[in-house]
This record gives C-alpha cells, sequence and structure tokens, in this order.
C-alpha cells in the first residue's frame, strides 16, 4: 500500500471514530443519571421525528470494521503520526505569539476567529442533548431521543418558560426577566466601578440553567450570560417604548424573546 493511500485511510479512519466519539462524549450515563440541570427537559413528550440519525447513512463505510483497521486509527495519535503538527511544545506561550517557529506546521485559519469554536459548542447545546445513552457503549442513534428541539430556538435559555421552569426567572421586577447574579465586591476591582455578573447559582455552587452544559467553562458561561442579560436589555428597551406600555409583561416576554430568538 503505497505512503499516500495509508494516509488517506488514516484520515478516513479518523472521521469515523471521530463521529463515533462525538456522539458517546456528547451522552451522559444511562437511566438518567448524571450531574445536568435540565429543567422541564426529562419529561418533554417523545416523538418518533425528534431522533439522531447519521450522516450519510447511505454512504458505504470507509473501511471494513476489521481489528487492523482499527490498530491503524489508534495509530492517528502517536508523536510522528499523520495528525502530529510537530510543534515545538517547550513553551506554550510562544506556541502562540511565535507560531512561526513554534508551530510552523501548524497555522492560525485567518479567517476564523477563535469565538467561533465557542459560539458552535452555545449552538450544539441548543439543538441536541442525549441525557440517558451510556457512555463507552454502542447506541442505536434512531433508537435515541433528541431532548432538545432541533432549532435554534434557544430552548437551553429558556426551558419551558415561565410556567414550565420558574427557577430561571427573575419577576421581581413585575417583568419577567432571566435571572442572573451580580457578583459581590466585583465594582471595586472593575473598570470605572461596573458590576460585574454571573450565572445564578444555588448553594453548591451549580449553575441554574435550562441546560448545565453551558457552565462547562468560563468562556461558554459568560456568553450564555450575556444572552441572558441581553434578553433583559431588550425587556427594558421594549417597556419604554410607549407603543408597548399597556402590554402584560406575558406579552411584552413573548416580544422580547422573539426578538431574541
Amino acid at each position: 500500500m503505497s505512503h499516500r493511500r495509508k494516509k488517506y485511510l488514516s484520515v478516513g479512519l479518523a472521521g469515523v471514530l471521530c463521529s463515533t466519539a462525538f456522539l458517546g462524549l456528547t451522552t451522559a450515563h444511562a437511566d438518567g443519571k448524571n450531574n445536568l440541570t435540565l429543567p422541564g427537559m426529562r419529561d418533554r413528550p417523545h416523538t418518533p421525528d425528534n431522533s439522531f440519525t447519521r450522516m450519510f447513512p447511505e454512504l458505504p463505510p470507509y473501511a471494513p470494521p476489521t481489528d487492523a483497521a482499527r490498530e491503524q486509527a489508534k495509530k492517528l495519535g502517536e508523536k510522528g503520526g499523520v495528525i502530529d503538527a510537530v510543534d515545538n511544545l517547550t513553551d506554550p506561550i510562544q506556541s502562540i505569539t511565535n507560531p512561526a517557529v513554534f508551530s510552523p506546521h501548524n497555522p492560525d485559519n485567518p479567517n476564523m476567529t477563535a469565538g467561533v469554536t465557542f459560539f458552535g459548542q452555545f449552538l450544539d447545546h441548543d439543538i441536541t442533548l442525549d441525557p440517558r445513552s451510556p457512555l463507552l457503549e454502542r447506541s442505536n442513534p434512531r433508537k435515541t431521543t433528541n431532548f432538545r428541539t432541533a432549532a435554534f430556538d434557544l430552548d437551553s435559555l429558556y426551558g419551558e418558560g415561565p410556567q414550565g421552569s420558574p427557577e430561571l426567572y427573575d419577576l421581581s421586577s413585575g417583568e419577567i426577566k432571566m435571572k442572573v447574579e451580580a457578583i459581590p465586591g466585583s465594582e471595586l476591582v472593575s473598570r470605572k466601578g461596573a458590576i460585574r455578573f454571573d450565572l445564578p447559582r444555588d448553594p453548591n455552587n451549580t449553575a441554574i440553567l435550562g441546560d448545565s452544559r453551558n457552565d462547562e467553562h468560563v468562556i461558554l458561561a459568560q456568553f450564555h450570560l450575556a444572552i441572558l442579560r441581553f434578553h433583559n436589555a431588550v425587556i427594558d428597551h421594549l417597556r419604554a417604548d410607549p407603543a408597548h406600555a399597556d402590554q402584560s409583561a406575558e406579552q411584552l416576554f413573548k416580544k422580547a424573546q422573539r426578538q431574541v430568538r
């Protein structure tokens, strides 16, 4: 087998394994036993069409699922393997600030910012969720319920709405706003004394969200927080408009939700 053929085979196997691993890593423990906070989601009615599937299901496999193919795929991550960029890893700062020397074979994509990664993660959490399939076990996608709607409708933000997920909402102002928490003392260390905010949390410091996966790391958490605060700002903007003076809190909420979405 030629070197080029081996390389293409390795890349093809990488795609197969990565797709399988992605499906597994986005799931949680069996029988719903996991650390996800999912307001109202476990009781969402299941529909036959709301399930996962495979991309290009009619496409034949790139390589037969043999032990030899699996062993070859395992070598992908080895040092000097086909996906090793051979970076100089002695100084992680220099890898970023001096990529021509420390990372010459792994250049940045000038047409894509780093923020795309985290927006993509937020988007994924809004359209896919499988809290029941066991990790590291094969699952049939067509029999796996997607507990999200397959639309970017921000149900990861709004949960089941003010009635179904009241823990996500702040009604203290008379309006239907999303809960956020000011960080005590933050104005003392912020520019111009600005107050900093965090996601709402319970006494165990667990974020109270429509989907707790959005508290996996600080960038994603702050992105979710930004959307929460954006909703609240839209509520204030609409209420300040005399054209909406006679509208109820519920009517204003629906208008704001539509604009945020």
